[in-house]
Parts: structure tokens; C-alpha cells; sequence
């Protein structure tokens, strides 16, 4: 009969039995990528060290890109109108209008919000009709409309009936420094 002779271990032959039975129990020899993972911070990744080979097809989201770098996708349809909006609230003016006279005695009304027509019976003297606004009973005002210093010295000044107008115009006076009625000038009337 033979007997098996066993010897006595050495020191060495025990820390490495050791240091095997450790590394199988402990997480990294359970799963060595979280191992791993746990001992290396983003900073000692050397850049441009982890490539598309190293990434998980459709792992990342698009915050995990900076802005602009995802191309955009095409526009889709217009979507419904929404409803409409509360109106505003109402103008600080009934009527308004500039008056442009290019030409003694043939004004245009420009810029107009309630006038319906202007007319000259004399130089310097102009009759505007703002249908459902009575002339003597409210107040306007007219100036000057400057354009540069083309009407330095021109007085306007707004009549409530006028004397040489109807009763139902309102009536704007130019008139230079002088007191002498100017033609060809520009201006603006602005009933509140």
C-alpha cells in the first residue's frame, strides 16, 4: 500500500491561495467592467480614447449632445390657428389725418383714420369732414407736420366750426409768422 505523502505548504503557495479565493469573491472578480468602472474617474480617460466602437449603439439621449451638433429633422405641417385674442383697448384717438397740400387749394388727406375728405376755400384756410363727429362740440388739435425746416414759422390753428367752413367741418388756419394765410404746407389734425 502506497501512501500519499502530503507536504507542508510554503508561505507563498498560501498568499496566492488567499489572493485567488479574494479576487473570485469580490466584485470585481464577479464583474470585472464594474470593477473597473468604479476605479476609473472621467478624467484619467484620455481624450479621444473611447470611440464609437467603445459606445453602446442607441445608449445615448440628445441632451448627451451639444447644442446644434444633431441635425435637425424636417419641419412638420402648420398646425391649427389658435383663437383670437382680446381686442385691445381703443385708440387714443377717434379720428386723425395729415393733410398734404402740394399744390394752393388741392390738400389730400394722408395717414387717415376717421376723415372722409378735405377741401381748401381759400389759401391757408382747409374744411375737413369727420362723418358722425360734430365739429362744435368737440375739441382738436392741429400742428405743424415738420419736414427739416420746410414749415419753420407756420402757425396751425384749429377753428371748432370755422367761420369759413360749414358747420359740419372742422376748420385748421395756417398761417405764417407774419399773420398772412400759407399754402402748400403739411400738417395734422387729431380729434380725441
Amino acid at each position: 500500500m502506497r501512501y500519499l505523502r502530503i507536504r507542508r505548504p510554503t508561505p507563498a503557495l498560501v498568499v496566492a491561495f488567499v489572493a485567488l479565493s479574494v479576487a473570485l469573491s469580490s466584485s470585481a472578480g464577479a464583474n470585472p467592467v464594474t470593477g473597473v468602472a468604479s476605479l476609473i474617474k472621467g478624467s484619467q480617460i484620455a481624450k479621444n480614447a473611447i470611440t464609437t466602437k467603445q459606445v453602446k449603439n442607441k445608449s445615448l439621449l440628445a441632451k448627451d449632445f451639444k447644442s446644434g451638433q444633431l441635425p435637425r429633422g424636417a419641419q412638420g405641417p402648420q398646425g391649427p390657428q389658435g383663437p383670437q385674442g382680446p381686442g385691445g383697448p381703443a385708440g387714443a384717438f377717434r379720428a386723425y389725418t395729415n393733410v398734404k397740400v402740394d399744390q394752393a387749394q388741392q390738400p389730400t388727406l394722408n395717414r387717415n383714420k376717421g376723415f372722409s375728405n378735405v377741401r381748401s376755400p381759400d389759401p391757408g384756410v382747409y374744411c375737413l369732414i369727420a362723418p358722425g363727429i360734430e365739429p362744435s362740440s368737440v375739441p382738436h388739435f392741429a400742428g405743424q407736420w415738420t419736414d427739416g425746416t420746410q414749415y419753420v414759422g407756420v402757425n396751425v390753428a384749429a377753428d371748432g366750426g370755422g367761420q369759413q367752413c360749414n358747420s359740419n367741418e372742422f376748420q385748421v388756419n395756417t398761417v405764417a409768422d407774419d399773420t398772412t394765410y400759407v399754402d402748400v404746407v403739411e400738417f395734422w389734425v387729431a380729434i380725441p
